[in-house]
């Protein structure tokens, strides 16, 4: 056995040669590795593809776990300060093909159930150009609509600050019709008060709610473009996560959707049409008054030659 004490100041290679260091363990030969050529650092790895790189020895749980028990300090940071720098900052990826647990490329916990409104949260994101993008979410369209994903998923009431905008330039659009006969549509719709069914659903939908809206498959009988067939997160709302992310096993169902947005345009045309329709009605009441006016006239003309 071998034992290094150091009391002082130590350098390792103070000549500065090329030279690697290594430490080993009972199962690990390059539990430290620092290769002298290439100036990289690896953990169980002597081959480092980066200045610093680690790979994982197989072991279930967390592979690097940073804990601060104190009360102060921020656990990680991590800043390009070079303006010129067009580099990530810092990427998470997961290769997850089932469907069993969640694997997100990136989380943000919030631990604590009390604080303030704006004492903690989970992901934020900021940009100081007022031409960027604060958080931006997508997804890749490999086959054609439609598709059961979101490139945003929220469980309960979302706050903007500004609008709502879409793709809406004409140069980006093709094959472009006139509507036709949506006052017809909306005529067989059918707006409906509810409640979620958390007895059903528990932990899926805010509990007793009253709601207004429509039911997808009436909507879909009418108006197919306006349901997609989407999957929904069941249990998002009634357990808490723990930073294991043992709380809460994903379950989802799939679920008939309505884009509500959609029928914004179909009630612009609705009511144009409506007011067509109410037009040539005062037009005809007009009418009918003008010859109600002329025929009390007659009347009144006859009346006075009779007397």
């Amino acid at each position: 056995s071998a034992q290094l004490t150091v009391t002082e100041d130590a350098t390792f290679n103070e000549s500065e040669g090329a030279h690697d260091f290594r430490v080993a363990t009972d199962l690990r030969t390059n539990m430290f590795f620092i290769n002298g050529t290439t100036n990289r650092l690896g953990i169980n790895t002597n081959t480092p593809t980066s200045q610093y790189q680690f790979i994982s020895d197989g072991s279930s749980g967390w592979v690097a776990q940073w804990d601060n028990t104190t009360l102060n300090g921020g656990m990680a940071r991590f800043q390009h300060s070079n303006a010129n720098n067009g580099s990530r900052v810092l990427m998470g990826t997961t290769n997850y093909s089932g469907s069993a647990n969640q694997t997100q490329g990136v989380i943000g916990l919030a631990l604590s159930g009390t604080g303030g409104f704006l004492a903690t949260s989970g992901v934020e994101g900021h940009n100081n150009w007022e031409d960027g993008i604060g958080v931006l979410g997508t997804l890749t369209l490999t086959n054609p609509p439609p598709y059961n994903g979101y490139a945003g998923y929220f469980n309960a009431d979302i706050y903007l600050g500004g609008g709502i905008f879409g793709p809406s330039d004409q140069k980006l659009k093709r094959n472009i019709q006139p509507m036709t006969n949506a006052l017809e549509k909306i005529m067989e719709i059918d707006p409906v008060t509810y409640y979620f069914n958390t007895d059903k659903f528990p932990g899926a939908f805010p509990e007793n709610e009253l709601t207004y809206g429509f039911l997808a498959q009436d909507i879909e009988e009418i108006i197919p473009e306006m349901v997609k067939d989407k999957f929904v997160l069941l249990n998002s709302t009634n357990t808490a996560l723990d930073v294991e992310m043992t709380t809460r096993a994903p379950q989802t169902e799939q679920i008939k959707a309505v884009n509500y947005m959609t029928i914004i345009p179909i009630l612009t045309q609705a009511m144009k049409e409506q007011q067509i329709i109410i037009d040539n009605q005062n037009q005809k009441i007009d009418t009918l008054e003008d010859q109600l006016k002329i025929l009390a006239k007659k009347i009144e003309d006859l009346e006075k030659n009779n007397d």
